[in-house]
């Protein structure tokens, strides 16, 4: 019994050693497998049916925003960390209903309100949910911009008219993007699926084009499949497109697969036609019209002349490489071009602003030879979308034959006012002299012969005599009547005698001596002189009576 006793001692100390041992070895494995698990690269959690977090790895924890396992229990049951509060409920349904492992992807909540995307795979052991957790918001975030990205490229597509299409060369089979249907309004059973199928639909005078550019492209890598071409519809109309493409050859250098765009670029063929049409109309109309069209930059630097400047003006133009302006011209028309151009962009800040407004100005070139000529210019802006001056447009017309007519027009108009006034002085000339004449006349007469006859009236002359002296006076009174008529056209309201009484004072008669020309007393002068002044405006007034009738002449 000893011995059995002592064998049994030892045998249990010797098993108590082994259990020692392996609970050692355990705990040494649970520490292993916690570190394992704790520091996994996926979150692994637990939670009870209820709700309740029981446990958290440390990734977990990271993912949610959580410092500790006890943070994260504080901060709530883990339902409260789904942004769908549903998808708990779902998850729950399908292990109690399946018990298998369910995966399935869903958003959650960290602790700082940001959003996370989780991809979830979970098992139901007893009452306990355990699961993994992996953070995919990357992958969702780029999914979302490939999408996105792939709708904007479809939306591109569909706004600028291309669609895509793939060959597989070795199988021969087509495949083409919705937006060719949809260009070309073929359906999907009207558009073959194989090379073949595309040529039927390719104009028959442009198969063979296209099928030289596949050729090319087939056989030498560093060839980019490009052709423009016709496409016929199921209508009957015809479409022209543009088809850019890459080919893959495999590590043989056999072809597989050639890949690449359609671009419908019908409308842009037929604006690009109408516009080499207009260019053309334009440019004839430039080249062949006596006035230079001409453009230049903001800087007055010339970036176009027609051809008419040589013609019309003399003045050779090698473009690009266009003389400068200041060359072109003289230096005070220089200055007044630079005042034009300064001018125009002054206006530009006043409102309202009219962008069709032109300036007209003259200016004196030089030709090519050296001599000067005249132009009138009539500029205006070119304008950028918004209206801004990006440069001038100008038409310059020559008028240097009609400056030389202004010039010739202006000498032969001065000449003829100097041939005017020389004629207007010589006509006055000719008036002084018959006025001075005309006064000689009459001084001579009435001084040196009236008073003679006078003196005869006063002899004793027989009746021959008498009549002699009657035709002599009537003679001499038409001799020197002239005044008097010119006396009496102006002042018609003088009497005859007035009449003579003014003429006796205008040859300088005093009162006495024409009281006794005319047989009457000296206050009957008088009176007539008053008379005479108040007909002529010159009563009160402080006028020589003798001078202003002087004047009359």
């Amino acid at each position: 019994m000893t011995e059995d006793n002592e064998r049994t001692k030892e045998q249990l100390i010797s098993e108590l050693a082994e259990l020692r041992q392996l609970i050692t070895e355990l705990r040494t494995r649970e520490k292993q497998y916690r570190a394992l698990v704790d520091n996994a690269l996926v979150g692994i959690v637990q939670s009870t049916l209820g709700g309740e977090l029981l446990y958290a790895n440390s990734t977990a924890q990271r993912m949610f925003g959580y410092e500790s396992l006890e943070e994260a229990k504080i901060a709530g049951p883990p339902a409260t960390r789904y942004r769908n509060t549903e998808d708990r409920k779902v998850l729950i349904e399908m292990l109690t209903q399946t018990g298998k492992v369910s995966s399935f992807e869903t958003e959650c909540i960290t602790r700082t309100g940001e959003s996370i995307f989780v991809l979830f795979s979970a098992a139901l052991i007893g009452d306990v949910i355990t699961g993994m957790m992996m953070d995919i918001t990357d992958r969702k975030r780029v999914e979302e911009a490939l999408i996105k990205s792939e709708q904007r490229l479809i939306e591109a597509q569909r706004v600028a008219h291309v669609g895509s299409w793939e060959w597989a060369v070795t199988t021969g089979s087509l495949y083409w993007s919705d937006e060719i249907y949809r260009i070309f309004g073929f359906l999907p059973q009207q558009f073959g699926v194989t090379y073949n199928d595309f040529l039927t639909y390719v104009h028959p005078e442009d198969r063979t084009t296209v099928q030289e550019a596949v050729d090319r492209s087939l056989s030498d890598p560093n060839k980019t499949y490009s052709v423009e071409h016709r496409i016929l519809l199921t209508d009957g109309s015809e479409r022209t497109v543009h088809e850019l493409g890459e080919v893959t050859f495999d590590t043989t250098g056999k072809p597989t697969r050639m890949v690449g765009t359609v671009h419908d670029i019908t409308n842009k063929k037929q604006s690009h036609e109408a516009l080499v049409k207009s260019e053309h109309l334009y440019r004839l109309l430039a080249e062949n019209v006596s006035d230079v069209i001409w453009t230049m930059d903001i800087d007055l630097n010339f970036t176009y002349i027609s051809p008419s400047a040589a013609r019309s003006m003399g003045i050779t133009t090698e473009p690009p490489t266009y003389k400068p302006l200041s060359e072109v011209i003289t230096t005070h028309s220089y200055e007044i071009a630079q005042k034009a151009l300064k001018d125009g962009l002054e206006t530009e800040n006043l409102e309202p602003r009219d962008p069709f407004k032109s300036q007209t100005f003259e200016v004196e070139y030089i030709r090519s030879d050296g001599s000067h000529g005249w132009a009138e210019i009539k500029a205006s802006f070119l304008r950028d979308s918004s209206g801004k001056p990006t440069g001038i447009l100008g038409v310059t017309r020559d008028i240097t034959k009609r400056k030389e007519a202004e010039e010739e027009l202006r000498i032969k108009s001065r000449n003829l006012e100097e041939v005017n006034t020389a004629l207007k002085v010589l006509l006055e000339q000719r008036e002084n002299d018959k006025n001075l004449m005309e006064e000689n006349i009459l001084f001579n007469v009435k001084k040196l012969v009236l008073p003679y006859l006078e003196t005869l009236k006063q002899k004793h002359l027989n009746e021959e005599q008498q009549s002699y002296l009657d035709v002599l006076e009537t003679n001499l009174n038409n001799i020197i009547s002239p005044f008097a008529k010119r006396l009496t056209s102006i002042h018609e309201g003088l009497t005859p005698q007035e009449i003579k009484v003014a003429d006796f004072i205008r040859n300088g008669n005093t009162v006495k001596e024409i009281a006794a020309a005319l047989g009457v007393s000296k206050n009957a002068i008088n009176r007539h002189r008053q008379h005479i002044r108040n007909k002529l405006g010159l009563n009160n007034q402080k006028i020589n009576l003798r001078t202003h009738l002087l004047s009359l002449t």
